[in-house]
């Protein structure tokens, strides 16, 4: 019950649709563990969930390959995309991908512009993916907030 109402208060979808959100708050408030509790919903329904969490690091140690790899358990872009499109897309199941702490990929700039945009582009676009990304509160929250991503998340978020 107290999964329901936490679906409920942060307005995510009982059933995964093609969507893009991104929860921002002060770090402790429980957004992780709320999203942790939705994607435990979503999976015992059936729905394939992925969940990520970005790690504080250095910038050398983050590249897009990486990241596809820690995602996904493969680099392989393409490997990814055709598993996805086949056992969910074409079956009208839309897939869930969480990414926690995307606050972090601030640290490089041109590698996060292209994380967000193959996001954009392949997962919610193409794959019509449910996209999640959590922020603790910090200056990329704001940059989101103020508008400079933000927008770009609620624009692509209304087709």
């Amino acid at each position: 019950m107290h999964e329901a109402i936490e679906i409920k208060r942060l307005e995510l979808a009982a059933t995964p649709q093609k969507s893009l959100a991104v929860l921002i708050g002060e770090s402790g408030i429980g957004k992780s563990t709320s999203v942790c509790k939705y994607a435990k919903i979503l999976r015992a329904q059936g729905h394939p969930v992925y969940y990520f969490v970005m790690k504080k690091r250095d910038k050398k140690n983050l590249t897009f390959n990486s990241f596809l790899m820690e995602a996904f358990g493969t680099e392989n872009f393409q490997q990814i995309y055709d598993v996805i499109k086949e056992n969910y897309t074409l079956k009208g199941k839309n897939a869930t991908l969480i990414i926690d702490n995307i606050h972090y990929c601030q640290n490089n700039g041109v590698l996060c512009s292209s994380i967000l945009t193959t996001l954009n582009n392949y997962f919610f676009q193409m794959l019509k993916m449910n996209i999640i990304m959590v922020s603790a509160v910090n200056d990329f929250a704001y940059r989101m907030n103020d508008g400079i991503v933000f927008f770009f998340f609620l624009y692509i978020s209304h087709y």
